[in-house]
């Protein structure tokens, strides 16, 4: 190993030590170079590696960690219990169901406003993308132009660490037919199968008038005998001529 790659890995790890957050890999090449003496991105790469495989040892408790095109050092998972002893961790957070569906939402279709969430879901989600927003899962990434110009909402870098992944390409990919169908379910939730059902009713109802007019009249004439003869539960019927 040459003196200018331990140099740049020694290099790396101080900026990311010093910082404790992520940084872009943009700031991070600027920190280690100058504009006359950049730093070489093939070299900057093979350092983080280096870096990256130095800290998978067991011996050691802190870990690279790569989110998107920043770079962190934090400690391993497995000495959170181990912190928590001196240190006032944040209390971790329960994900319910319906947390989690809200969450895949946006990871899936970001960036998104609250109006297609709730397309996609069928129900209200102000409490839940609230929610989100609180735990640091998701964030306000713009706003749509349209009228009310609503928020954008996408996920955040703890959303990456807290499920373990470095890029949103990482994600599982649903299918095609997967995506149809949850788009069936969400119609069929908020409603819209039944209204289009009724539309196509409404545009047949021109073609079947005269029989409809017949049935009505047969009708009619049957609801001239005591409507208790038929016995409908749930109906009550208005007379008039009681009064």
């Amino acid at each position: 190993m040459s003196e200018e790659k331990i140099n740049l890995t020694a290099a790396i790890e101080a900026v990311l030590f010093a910082t404790g957050s992520a940084i872009e890999e943009g700031k991070l090449l600027q920190a280690l170079g100058t504009e006359e003496e950049p730093v070489d991105k093939k070299a900057f790469h093979a350092a983080l590696d280096e870096l990256e495989k130095s800290y998978e040892d067991e011996n050691r408790g802190i870990r690279l960690l790569r989110l998107e095109n920043k770079y962190q050092l934090c400690t391993k998972n497995e000495y959170y219990e181990v912190l928590g002893r001196i240190v006032n961790m944040p209390r971790k957070h329960t994900l319910t169901d319906t947390l989690l569906e809200t969450l895949a939402i946006v990871a899936y279709k970001q960036p998104v406003t609250r109006a297609e969430i709730e397309k996609i879901r069928g129900v209200s989600c102000s409490h839940v993308v609230n929610r989100l927003v609180e735990y640091n899962l998701i964030c306000e990434v713009g706003r749509l132009d349209a009228p009310g110009h609503p928020i954008l909402f996408g996920t955040t870098d703890d959303f990456l660490r807290n499920f373990g992944i470095s890029s949103m390409d990482e994600l599982p990919s649903i299918s095609q037919d997967k995506i149809e169908d949850f788009r069936k379910q969400a119609e069929k939730e908020a409603g819209l199968e039944v209204i289009a059902k009724k539309d196509e009713e409404d545009e047949s109802s021109a073609d079947t008038e005269e029989e409809y007019e017949y049935e009505d009249d047969e009708l009619d004439s049957e609801y001239e005998k005591d409507p208790e003869d038929y016995g409908i539960e749930g109906f009550t019927v208005d007379s008039d001529d009681e009064e």
